[in-house]
């Protein structure tokens, strides 16, 4: 039976972790309006050059499934709620973009539970999925919007973005492969104390 100090203790650190866990579930979800605001305009696309991507796959390898997940919803409803925290200061899921951000929650949930298997190789592939996803959604919802072929489609909505996205997803790799690397010799040095 753990005495009434470790159980104190426990308490606490599950407190302390709650509270890391919601801080890092709003701040994604802050840093993903702020990424929508550093926004290039393409006038062969209706979609704009933006750092969300990033935030969301950042989101995923940080924070873990779940509270990615959890995040970018939080992020997405307070948008739909009326929230101006869309690119270019824009509220409201009914442009030309809602469907790359109705993608945020599952792309996060797809690079945290992909970098959640702690190798290289599957956050690599997790991030890659998650930019799938969100080229997929976006790309479907740009289909409904302005009723073009799909070659039409792709050309605006996934092609001028690939080579960004890619850069991104690579940048976020290896801010992951950094942090597990430092968590690694930070564990270690507290096995060998």
């Amino acid at each position: 039976m753990p005495r009434t100090g470790t159980l104190e203790l426990q308490l606490t650190a599950h407190r302390r972790q709650a509270w890391v866990c919601t801080a890092g579930l709003i701040g994604f979800a802050v840093l993903t309006a702020i990424g929508a605001q550093i926004r290039v305009p393409l006038p062969f696309s209706p979609v704009p050059v933006t750092l969300q991507t990033l935030v969301v796959l950042l989101a995923g390898v940080t924070l873990g499934r779940r509270a990615a997940a959890a995040s970018m919803a939080l992020y997405v409803t307070a948008g739909a709620c009326g929230l101006p925290i869309f690119s270019g200061w824009s509220a409201f899921l009914t442009g030309a973009t809602a469907g790359y951000l109705l993608a945020f929650p599952l792309a996060a949930w797809i690079a945290g539970a992909m970098s959640e298997r702690k190798s290289v190789a599957s956050t690599a592939a997790g991030l890659g999925l998650a930019t799938l996803a969100i080229w997929i959604c976006g790309a479907a919802w740009l289909t409904l919007m302005i009723e073009q072929p799909i070659t039409t489609v792709l050309m605006a909505a996934v092609v001028p973005f690939i080579a960004g996205d890619l850069m991104k997803a690579a940048a976020v790799l290896s801010v992951a492969r950094m942090a597990r690397g430092s968590y690694e010799r930070a564990a270690d040095g507290q096995h060998r104390d």
